[in-house]
């Protein structure tokens, strides 16, 4: 917990001067040219606040998709709302990632009985999520495992089973 509650102080600390820095800049402030899951800050539309983001698609040449990396929301942005990404802005790891159960990378888990079976076996428990690799840019593959009894319980195994 000790951990947690310093990482948050570090990280709301890294926000404060990462909008100082953002704000005193002019909106039109030059970015390079943006590629692919580049990181770097951007405004967020409701509260006007900058954020670490990564790019994840493009809408012509004046618009940005930017994922933000320490909450896992996505928008679209205009690019006078996008400023490099600093070096030291960059120094702690993302604080949410985006993960798709092993099994179901390329599907919604949308199937009623599928949701009810996979919220059955994690709801209110505590899982071991073992990373298993990457689709993409921005998102994490996991097999979570339930440890809590003598046999390993692997929920992709259980609710892929007819």
């Amino acid at each position: 917990m000790e951990s947690y509650c310093k990482n948050a102080v570090m990280m709301e600390q890294l926000l404060e001067r990462m909008n100082q820095f953002c704000n005193s800049r002019p909106l039109s402030s030059p970015v390079s040219p943006l590629v692919l899951g580049q990181l770097c800050c951007a405004k967020f539309s409701e509260d006007g606040c900058w954020y670490r983001a990564r790019v994840v698609d493009f809408r012509g040449k004046a618009e940005v998709k930017v994922g933000f990396v320490d909450f896992g929301n996505a928008e679209w942005t205009s690019l006078e709302h996008i400023q490099e990404m600093r070096e030291d802005f960059a120094c702690l790891p993302k604080a949410a990632v985006h993960c798709c159960l092993i099994g179901y990378e390329s599907k919604a888990m949308c199937d009623g009985e599928v949701a009810r079976a996979f919220k059955s076996l994690v709801e209110n428990k505590k899982l071991v999520a073992i990373k298993k690799g990457d689709v993409g840019i921005f998102q994490t593959v996991v097999e979570l495992v339930d440890t809590s009894s003598e046999q390993d319980i692997y929920i992709h195994k259980v609710i892929s089973s007819p």
